[in-house]
């Protein structure tokens, strides 16, 4: 491992460890175990080789941190994100899952930060947080323009949702299948009332009624 970078090689250690504690858990269901190894495998694809460049003594290259690339794994206030457009400015990540002890409330924040920059928080991936169990409260952040499929799929103990945008995400096929019927749906009071109608039926198509 040490021809990788180092923050490419600490993402996949803590896919590893992760993967292995889920392994390990007598509770683990299907999805989490074929969660847990696909991460597992993005974390081995995105390991990035060092290259050796040696500045001139008398020209010193500038400590600035690089953009992390498309794909970069990482950890930020308890949950994983990819990133899927790498830019200074105007770089977007997407929430993978949760890590560490699963809570009753989830907030997916607006931005995140990562070595120096910030990402603005656009999708919520595939199957990210299906079977939570612990699962009560959900705020999803304004920027969010995508919910992939199965993404709460059988959070049975779901009582809200708080979306704080104000246009309608995408959402995926079955994204909150298998969920209390008595859960609450809250939205921003700026949301167009075209907005609203367009969410409510996405929702009920996805499974949430």
């Amino acid at each position: 491992m040490s021809s990788y970078t180092p923050e490419t090689v600490n993402a996949f250690y803590a896919a590893l460890t992760e993967a292995k504690t889920c392994f390990g858990r007598e509770d683990a269901t299907l999805e989490m175990l074929t969660l847990a190894l696909q991460n597992l495998k993005d974390a081995q694809k995105n390991l990035i080789k060092k290259t050796e460049t040696t500045p001139p003594a008398s020209d010193p290259a500038p400590s600035v941190n690089a953009v992390p690339k498309k794909g970069t794994l990482f950890t930020s206030g308890g949950i994983r994100y990819r990133i899927t457009k790498s830019d200074a400015k105007s770089g977007t990540a997407e929430v993978v899952k949760r890590t560490g002890k699963a809570k009753a409330k989830l907030v997916i924040p607006e931005t995140v930060k990562k070595d120096g920059y910030t990402f603005k928080v656009t999708s919520i991936a595939k199957k990210a947080f299906a079977s939570d169990k612990k699962l009560r409260n959900l705020t999803v952040g304004k920027n969010i323009k995508n919910i992939g499929a199965q993404a709460f799929q059988n959070c049975s103990k779901l009582k809200s949702v708080t979306f704080k945008g104000t246009s309608a995400p995408k959402i995926g096929k079955k994204a909150f299948q298998k969920t209390p019927k008595n859960c609450k749906v809250k939205t921003n009071k700026k949301m167009s009332s075209k907005q609203l109608r367009t969410l409510k039926k996405r929702l009920t198509t996805s499974g949430l009624r």
